[in-house]
C-alpha cells in the first residue's frame, strides 16, 4: 500500500506488519490492556476504586492479623488457577480460540493495570513496592505457566484450523485426525507442555499461599 507523505511516496508493507502481529500479538493484546485499565481508573477513579478494595486502609491493617488455613487456603488457589487452564484448554481448539486468547491477555494486562493504579493511588510511590510485594514470587512462575498456556492454546488452535481445512478440502475424517495428531505431537511438544504446565500450576499455587503470605506478614 502506498502513501503520499509530505510530498513523498513511501510504501508500506503491510505483510510485514501483520507478520509482527501474529508474533507478537499476545503482548500486543496485554499492553492494549493495560493501556485500557489505566484509562478507567483514571476516568472512573471512584468506582473501581471503591470495588477493588485490596489496598485499603482496613484490609493493609487487618491482613498481619489474620490466621490462614494455610492447606484449605492452598487447595482454593490450585482451584483458582485450574479454572483458568481448563478454560484456555477448552476454548482454545474451537473458532473462537484465536480471539479468546487474545481477549484473556487483553483481560490480564487490564488487571494488573488497575490494581497497580490503585495500589498507587492509596499510597503514592510506595504503593508500586507494595504490589510488587503483592505478586512475589507466585506471579513469576503464573506469568511463565500463562505464556506456556498461550503458546500452547494458539498451537491447539492453529492444528485444529489446517484439521477443518483438510476436511474442507475433501479429505477424510481418518486422515485428517492423523494430520491433526502427527502436527500436535510433533517434537513431543504436547506432553512437555502439560507436564511443564502441570509442574507451574502446582508451583504457583504454592508460593501464593506458603511464600507470598509470610512476605507480605513481614513487611504490612
Amino acid at each position: 500500500m502506498k502513501r503520499l507523505i509530505r510530498g513523498r511516496i513511501k510504501t508500506v508493507n503491510l505483510n510485514n506488519v501483520r507478520e509482527i502481529y501474529v508474533k507478537y500479538r499476545f503482548l500486543v493484546w496485554f499492553f492494549l490492556g493495560i493501556i485500557l485499565g489505566t484509562f478507567c481508573m483514571n476516568f472512573f477513579c471512584d468506582y473501581f476504586y471503591d470495588k477493588l478494595g485490596i489496598y485499603s486502609s482496613y484490609f493493609m491493617e487487618t491482613y498481619g492479623n489474620i490466621v490462614v488455613d494455610k492447606k484449605s487456603l492452598f487447595w482454593y488457589a490450585l482451584r483458582d488457577y485450574g479454572l483458568e487452564i481448563l478454560l484456555i484448554f477448552m476454548l482454545a481448539p474451537t473458532s473462537v480460540g484465536s480471539v479468546f486468547l487474545n481477549i484473556f491477555c487483553g483481560y490480564k494486562g487490564t488487571v494488573i493495570a488497575l490494581l497497580i493504579s490503585s495500589s498507587v493511588l492509596k499510597y503514592g510511590a510506595g504503593g508500586l513496592l507494595i504490589y510488587i510485594l503483592s505478586i512475589f514470587p507466585h506471579y513469576i512462575t503464573y506469568g511463565i505457566m500463562i505464556w506456556l498456556l498461550l503458546c500452547f492454546g494458539n498451537l491447539i488452535n492453529e492444528n485444529m484450523k489446517l484439521f477443518r481445512r483438510n476436511r474442507c478440502m475433501g479429505g477424510g475424517i481418518g486422515e485428517s485426525i492423523k494430520i491433526f495428531g502427527r502436527e500436535l505431537t510433533e517434537g513431543r511438544k504436547l506432553w512437555r507442555g502439560i507436564i511443564w504446565i502441570a509442574a507451574l500450576w502446582i508451583l504457583t499455587a504454592f508460593f501464593e499461599i506458603y511464600v507470598n503470605i509470610g512476605i507480605m506478614s513481614r513487611f504490612i
